[in-house]
């Protein structure tokens, strides 16, 4: 069984990551990959604080083949 799908994938644009997202999806179709969903995040002062949750923005981009 092959693996045709990958829907949790963080680019440079996450801070816990520093791979380009065009390598990326280059990298997923040689390797079969038919489906890619980046779910992107920037966090800004998370965790929570005494004063509430900081910042969060997502991003997500899927690409089908």
């Amino acid at each position: 069984m092959s693996i045709k799908a990958d829907c949790h994938l963080h680019s440079s644009f996450s801070g816990d990551s520093q791979a380009p997202m065009p390598e990326m999806i280059d990298k997923g179709l040689a390797l079969g990959l038919e489906t890619m969903c980046f779910t992107e995040h920037n966090d800004f002062d998370y965790p929570r604080t005494e004063e509430g949750p900081g910042t969060i923005i997502y991003r997500i981009d899927c690409i089908l083949r």
